[in-house]
């Protein structure tokens, strides 16, 4: 006797032969993979009110086991150096010189080799765990700032894109001034565009509002919050 899946009921086998038993076996696991599929494609289908079902393709287990990967394994990518910033130019165009850089998240992992944002920034926030990756990356870019200060070397403003979900945590604000304080590094006030303070915060939409509480906490704490239409 045992234990099978979705069913969650016991089955005997012991009135049958061993060819039986073993066959008998094999139309329960059959069974649950229908209905572990199912449960997938159902999945899939919650928020879409344009069509009624979904039907089961073998990219939304490949896609399923992909997100429960990054969720366990956020932690340890930022500890031992999966997840980088890429800097990426923006230029303005009625100077056309590099106005300032923004900071992009890039997972490189071992086993899945190079991720793309679309890949791993929807589940994290899905999972409520985005603030980790946009914390990490703002301590990388403080990083790469302290390093240009130290060596006397001119550096632009650098943009640190955060979620919505960010704004959740209570003490967010303290994080950010944590990170930026450990380095060295100011954040630049509403309007400043002095280059002794070269990190902004660019706020990106989701799904979620944010409390007007949440947005006076941090622009009292000195960051300079504009809004735009993805986090990259």
């Amino acid at each position: 006797m045992g234990k099978y899946g979705a069913f969650k009921r016991n089955f005997d086998f012991s009135g049958l032969s061993p060819l039986e038993a073993q066959k008998m076996l094999g139309y329960v696991e059959l069974m649950n993979q229908c209905m572990d599929r199912a449960r997938i494609a159902a999945n899939n289908a919650v928020g879409n009110y344009q069509n009624y079902y979904c039907c089961y393709e073998q990219k939304m287990e490949a896609d399923l086991t992909l997100a429960n990967f990054l969720l366990s394994h956020i932690d340890e990518a930022v500890a031992k150096g999966w997840i980088k910033v890429y800097y990426q130019p923006i230029v303005d165009t009625f100077g056309s010189k590099i106005s300032t850089y923004e900071a992009l998240a890039r997972w490189i992992d071992p086993n899945y080799g190079f991720l793309n944002p679309g890949e791993f920034i929807e589940v994290l926030e899905r999972g409520h765990l985005i603030h980790k990756l946009d914390l990490h990356i703002l301590d990388l870019v403080c990083q790469d700032l302290e390093e240009a200060m130290q060596k006397g070397e001119t550096y632009p403003m650098i943009s640190v894109n955060l979620s919505r979900y960010d704004l959740e945590l209570p003490d967010l604000h303290e994080r950010v001034n944590t990170i930026l304080s450990r380095h060295g590094v100011k954040a630049p006030r509403s309007g400043s565009k002095s280059p002794s303070r070269p990190c902004s915060a660019v706020l990106k939409p989701s799904s979620r509002s944010i409390s007007a509480a949440s947005m006076r906490t941090a622009t009292r704490s000195g960051w300079m919050i504009s809004a735009a239409a993805s986090h990259p």
